[in-house]
């Protein structure tokens, strides 16, 4: 009885850590799909900021 007790507590342990492995994998996809994003969001950014400089470039070209 004591051997199966054992087997229990062990299959018990392991299915914990199964799900703690789960939990922590979808944190850390979360963690980076929202990254990714930034990522994008700061490529945006960084291509509008460019644009308005390049039209700004060509009014300024055209008032001449």
């Amino acid at each position: 009885m004591a051997k199966n007790k054992s087997s229990d507590n062990t299959t018990a342990v392991a299915g914990l850590l199964v799900i703690v492995s789960v939990i922590l994998g979808v944190a850390f996809y979360a963690l980076m799909q929202r990254y990714d994003e930034a990522r994008l969001v700061q490529k945006q950014i960084e291509t509008d900021e460019a644009f308005v400089e390049l039209q700004q470039m060509g009014n300024t070209q055209s008032d001449k």
